[in-house]
């Protein structure tokens, strides 16, 4: 066996090994990150984290701009919100999901208290406010609103899309599910076992209903949609959550990308090194 020959027998395990990780790690990663909610909390100053299993919170950062209360994944994985909500000089705004800062989109708004936001399958943004009762959709390149209507009830909070392609609307108390032609809610049921000020909810790929409260030392919790009855999780020991999303499962968490990178780097690595030593 010649030296090239030896020298390549030996690295062989070594470059079979890290590949093994590289494909094995991404889709076991993923699988974590899709089962972590993130929302905003701290009375709308930041960005954290849920973990569905226990209900414990983690906060990422400050968002640097008050009144940030929405959370929306768009099917590409960037994270949106409302900055400065309660003001009709709010603007559409994005995450850094790394810091939680905010970079904000166009001008404003125009409209106060938009702070339910939900994106759908095809990339349309939702957006509802308590302050006009309505429905619109948002232009995330402009932030421009569009009333779409009505919603036909009081307080809207939080939007999420089931599985099924429904949005779904809490108003503090209550489940309603939207018409996203007319904007119309229908009332489904009352949300009972939870602490008052239901004010996010998030469904996940299984279609299970996870919700918070917009209270100190919020809770998560799961709702069963037939009946409005809650479960707790977990207490989060974050203050006032508001709008949460789940991140969208087929998209690489950004900590999987970096995992990534640095494994071909290091085959990279040992590519140059054996070239070097033939």
């Amino acid at each position: 066996m010649n030296g090239s020959a030896y020298k390549l027998k030996k690295v062989f395990p070594v470059i079979a090994m890290a590949l093994l990780l590289l494909f094995s790690l991404s889709p076991a990663v993923d699988v974590a990150y899709a089962a972590t909610i993130y929302s905003t909390g701290n009375d709308g100053t930041a960005l954290v984290t849920i973990d569905t299993d226990t209900g414990v919170g983690t906060v990422i950062g400050p968002t640097g701009i008050s009144a940030t209360y929405g959370a929306a994944f768009s099917p590409d994985g960037t994270l949106y919100t409302v900055t400065d909500s309660y003001s009709v000089n709010g603007h559409l705004a994005t995450f850094d999901l790394t810091t939680g800062a905010v970079t904000t989109i166009g001008g404003p708004l125009g409209v106060a208290d938009m702070m339910a936001l939900e994106f759908a399958a095809d990339g349309t943004l939702y957006a509802g406010s308590w302050d006009t009762n309505s429905l619109y959709t948002i232009d995330t390149a402009t932030g421009v609103p569009t009333l779409i209507g009505s919603l036909g009830f009081r307080e809207v909070m939080d939007f999420a899309f089931a599985p099924d392609g429904t949005l779904w609307a809490t108003n503090y108390e209550a489940l309603w599910t939207i018409d996203l032609d007319t904007g119309a809610g229908t009332l489904v049921n009352y949300i009972t076992g939870t602490n008052g000020a239901n004010m996010g909810i998030m469904f996940d790929d299984d279609g299970t209903l996870y919700a918070t409260e917009w209270i100190p030392s919020s809770n998560l919790y799961t709702i069963d949609i037939s009946t409005g009855a809650a479960t707790v999780v977990g207490a989060t020991g974050i203050d006032y959550l508001h709008g949460g999303d789940f991140y969208p499962a087929a998209v690489p968490e950004p900590g999987t990308l970096l995992l990534l990178g640095s494994g071909l780097m290091g085959l990279a690595g040992l590519r140059k090194r054996f070239r070097g030593d033939r």
